[in-house]
């Protein structure tokens, strides 16, 4: 009797046999490692009376992965990123050492990072680092705006009524007031293009959550956007290099396919762009030689 299930890294139809009945493999396309589960009616695979540490469930003998949960037994745990182990009443020090390691060796640190449990704490990690980044900016740029109005008026002796200076950072108040919701909706639209680039390329071996992650602690660079100018430039630019390195890890896969996932949707872009200006250019033709 032959049973099927679908690879949970790329979805393709797998078969297999009871001897396969919560035994560990891996797929033959994309090399997922995985554990055949027992059908529905089908007699269990034999148990140590073990229990697994991760799930709860019984362990299946001379097999390194839990036919429940895929822990691996066997294999070393490194030690969770220290914003996994924050507390109501100790989480400053969690947020400075993991936006360190992240600063210091981004590929070890998305290494340590689990791929799946609790994606309240990476979203609310990403949601205050990104706040800030945002804060940062805006109220430089509302202090050098009322310093240039301020100037302005006492050089020139019809210069802007200093109630100009005051306009601007009001005008900036809804901005700040928002930034957290907009850089929340910001990760997940983000995370979801990227998912769906690495699905496309045929690169996702883990799920949605995974590239969430990499994504929400991609923004411990925006700690960079306190320095005034220097820090506008070189976030952006960081924070990219440090998602693809986080993509390449989490997918194990190779830098040049990590950074194609990551520019897929800009080259799409330039093409539709690209595809816009010829068309319009042959019409323009069109028109002009009638």
């Amino acid at each position: 009797m032959s049973f099927t299930l679908n690879c949970p890294g790329c979805d393709n139809l797998l078969g297999y046999g009871p001897e396969l009945f919560g035994k560990p493999g891996r797929c033959p396309s994309c090399g997922h490692q995985m554990v055949f589960p027992t059908p529905p009616g089908q007699p269990a695979a034999a148990t140590t009376g073990i229990i697994c540490e991760a799930c709860g469930k019984p362990r299946v003998p001379e097999s390194a992965l839990c036919p429940n949960c895929g822990y691996e037994y066997d294999s070393p745990r490194p030690e969770p990123i220290p914003w996994e182990r924050a507390t109501k009443s100790n989480w400053w020090g969690p947020l400075k050492e993991t936006v360190r390691l992240m600063f210091t060796d981004s590929a070890a640190f998305y290494r340590r990072m689990p791929t799946r449990g609790d994606i309240v704490r990476p979203m609310l990690f990403a949601t205050m680092l990104g706040t800030v980044g945002i804060w940062a900016m805006l109220l430089t740029m509302m202090l050098g705006m009322m310093a240039f109005f301020i100037i302005l008026g006492v050089a020139i002796d019809d210069g802007p009524p200093p109630a100009v200076a005051v306009m601007f950072p009001i005008m900036m108040i809804p901005h700040m007031i928002f930034a957290p919701v907009s850089v929340l909706v910001g990760i997940f639209i983000n995370a979801g293009i990227l998912h769906l680039c690495l699905m496309i390329l045929k690169l996702g071996k883990k799920r949605f959550e995974s590239t969430f992650r990499v994504v929400c602690y991609s923004q411990s660079i925006q700690v960079l956007m306190l320095i005034p100018i220097f820090g506008w430039f070189v976030a952006p630019v960081w924070q990219i290099v440090v998602t693809i390195i986080g993509l390449r890890e989490v997918n194990t896969t190779t830098t040049g396919k990590a950074a194609l996932a990551f520019f897929m949707p800009m080259i799409a872009m330039c093409g539709c762009m690209a595809l816009a200006s010829l068309i319009g250019l042959f019409v323009f033709l069109a028109v002009a030689a009638a």
